[in-house]
């Protein structure tokens, strides 16, 4: 998996491509959890270059949910596709999470 960030518009933006798996998502659980320590309002989870997703990566989006509530944060998942989206749906986090088509949509919700 590979991880980068940017800001859109003043908004943090986590690019993943690759797997998110047990294996990985401790790195992505790093990469979010810098953005939630600094209260940032909005952070969006660009899900574009992910073909899988398991519970662990799962758990990672719920946990970085979790982090950003007592500061009334957002994290929103961007371009999820195929099995990723399959996966959000059948678990119930589209009604968790705001699911934007692409990332300029997430930041300018």
């Amino acid at each position: 998996m590979k991880l980068s960030n940017r800001t859109v518009s003043g908004v943090p933006v986590v690019d993943i491509e690759g797997d998110v798996d047990m294996y990985t998502s401790p790195g992505l659980r790093e990469q979010l959890a810098r953005f939630t320590s600094k209260q940032q309002k909005r952070i969006v989870v660009n899900l574009e270059g992910v073909e899988f997703m398991d519970s662990s990566g799962i758990a990672t989006l719920v946990q970085a949910y979790k982090e950003a509530q007592p500061f009334n944060g957002e994290v929103c998942l961007a371009s999820p596709a195929g099995n990723v989206l399959r996966v959000l749906k059948l678990s119930n986090l589209t009604s968790l999470f705001p699911v934007f088509d692409s990332v300029d949509e997430a930041v300018n919700s």
